[in-house]
């Protein structure tokens, strides 16, 4: 029982920093120019591709 609810609050505080930092990056690129936007988001796909590659 109680490492179900470890579990569960590690999740969460992982879900936590994660959302920060997403919060933090979709404000960043609010400020940006367009073209900027369209680099930042080249990267992020290469890494989401890199991540998917490394979990397989």
């Amino acid at each position: 029982m109680f490492d179900l609810i470890s579990d569960y609050v590690c999740s969460f505080i992982i879900a936590r920093i994660v959302g920060n930092l997403l919060l933090q990056l979709v404000m960043a690129l609010c400020s940006l120019p367009v073209m900027n936007l369209i680099v930042i988001f080249a990267i992020l796909v290469t890494l989401f591709a890199i991540a998917r590659e490394f979990k397989n």
